[in-house]
């Protein structure tokens, strides 16, 4: 409830600072495109650079789990490091669901200007910091690994 009400005062707080067209209000919310003064040319180059973020986002890790697949060997005898299949498959994933839940952010920047469901974008950013968190903690745990690669 708090974190409800606090999105809708931040919703409001957006109109009067701006020029909002009421009527494009999809649910509690006002379109972004509702809000200020966006030109086509601007739109359309806000969300085609968002789209484009979002979908490296997507391709990068993707890329970086195939190529993991053929370059990560553990050698089970080199006592500097200390690394078992698991914890480096979870450094693996960590890494990737992060630079993915990053890349939903930019998905949101593109649907934002006709659906406009903050609510729910809000969850994503949840998400995404919880998985940030996962991901600082697996940088910590490989940090050893990390190091001596260099």
């Amino acid at each position: 409830m708090l974190l409800q009400a606090a999105l809708e005062s931040a919703v409001e707080a957006c109109c009067l600072d701006h020029t909002c067209d009421p009527s494009q209000k999809v649910g509690r919310f006002l379109k972004r495109s509702a809000c200020g003064d966006w030109r086509p040319y601007e739109q359309g180059l806000y969300q085609t650079a968002n789209a484009v973020i979002w979908a490296c986002y997507m391709i990068i890790p993707a890329i970086l789990l195939y190529a993991a697949r053929f370059t990560v060997r553990i050698d089970p005898n080199d006592p500097d490091l200390h690394l078992s299949r698991p914890a480096v498959l979870y450094g693996q994933l960590s890494f990737a669901l992060f630079i993915m839940a990053c890349g939903y952010g930019h998905l949101e920047g593109v649907v934002a200007f006709s659906w406009p469901r903050y609510d729910v974008f809000m969850w994503f950013h949840v998400i995404t910091a919880t998985v940030s968190i996962n991901a600082v903690v697996a940088c910590w745990v490989l940090r050893q690994a990390i190091i001596s690669r260099f």
